[in-house]
């Protein structure tokens, strides 16, 4: 079941890329950007691509694309457009869910400020991807987590791709900082959207 206050989580929403082409994915802790990849690369596993910040513009092309696409919609209070950034098994719920949610009525309506996206890492058909900012959740408490680092999470170095993955897919937590957990479904990316 999704909760308008899962479109915020999305950061994991926020979430929470990168990238101008879907490459292929290959090489322990390689990195997308053809600069050295960062010393908690490794442990990733290697079958892991890691991409730096950067910007990106709303789309389904890459993971930080759908991240971006999702924050846009969420600033412009359009929670049942934000949906169709989710993975699509969950669209119909989502909309549903969301569309009880008047744009005029900010004290239910997720909200976010000097969001960017983080390091993202691919690893064949799912991404996780990180976000700098502060996230608000109306009906959580706290209501609000602040982020700061680029490699949140990541830079413990201590977990593969997958032990993250899991974590993050797992992680129902609306108010605590997560990697957002993404899957290409038929050539697209969406924000994994079980949970």
């Amino acid at each position: 079941m999704i909760k308008p206050q899962r479109l915020l989580k999305s950061r994991r929403v926020f979430a929470p890329v990168l990238l101008t082409a879907v490459v292929a994915l290959a090489g322990c802790g390689s990195s997308g950007s053809g600069t050295a990849a960062p010393a908690w690369a490794r442990a990733l596993g290697a079958g892991a691509t890691v991409y730096p910040p950067q910007a990106e513009q709303p789309g389904h092309g890459q993971p930080g694309q759908a991240i971006m696409g999702e924050l846009a919609d969420i600033k412009a209070k359009n929670l049942v457009a934000a949906c169709s950034y989710l993975d699509p098994k969950t669209l119909t719920t989502c909309k549903s869910q969301a569309g009880q949610i008047p744009a005029s009525d900010d004290s239910q309506l997720p909200y976010f400020s000097n969001a960017a996206l983080g390091y993202v890492v691919i690893d064949g058909a799912q991404a996780l991807v990180g976000t700098t900012g502060t996230f608000c959740s109306p009906n959580s408490t706290p209501k609000c987590f602040t982020n700061t680092k680029p490699d949140a999470i990541f830079s413990a170095g201590d977990k593969t791709f997958s032990q993250l993955w899991s974590e993050s897919v797992a992680n129902n937590s609306t108010n605590t900082y997560s990697l957002a957990p993404l899957v290409l479904v038929n050539g697209s990316w969406y924000v994994e959207g079980s949970g």
